[in-house]
């Protein structure tokens, strides 16, 4: 998808990259993608559409998690803008305000880190958990799943 020539190209074209994260279970998501790429401020970009399932590693880095998304990068790889819309005009207008602050040396943020750091949990965690849901606390479906995986490792 970014490949070492797209990068070059966006930075010698002076370019923005538009990544447009979508899903095979969004019904507007082929449309939307279809009026961005007939608006005259996407000649300013090169337009991705990107499958949200099938490049993952993309969608958690540079999206909040939301479906349609589209994240601008600068040619240097910066997060210029994310637009949460399926509004049109709005991202009309927000793709040309990117743009223009790009243009007037805008440099953008960092692409957060795709490794995140884990927390060594304690015994003591566990432990709670468990007593939670055995004095009829309300619990998620994650600690549910968890008491079923820790009761077939420690049977006592």
């Amino acid at each position: 998808m970014l490949t070492e020539k797209v990068i070059s190209d966006a930075k010698f074209y002076n370019k923005l990259i538009l990544t447009f994260f979508s899903s095979e279970d969004c019904n507007i998501c082929d449309e939307l993608f279809n009026k961005i790429k007939e608006l005259k401020i996407s000649n300013r970009y090169y337009i991705f559409n990107i499958d949200s399932i099938e490049k993952s590693n993309y969608f958690i880095r540079l999206t909040r998690g939301i479906i349609p998304t589209i994240t601008i990068l600068s040619p240097d790889l910066k997060i210029l803008g994310i637009i949460e819309s399926t509004d049109i005009k709005f991202i009309e207008d927000s793709l040309r305000k990117i743009f223009e602050s790009y243009l007037r040396d805008f440099k953008g943020n960092d692409i957060p880190s795709f490794i995140p750091e884990l927390d060594e949990p304690s015994q003591e965690i566990f432990y709670e958990i468990i007593n939670r849901a055995l004095e009829n606390e309300p619990v998620d479906y994650r600690s549910v799943e968890f008491i079923k995986i820790f009761s077939t490792v420690h049977k006592e």
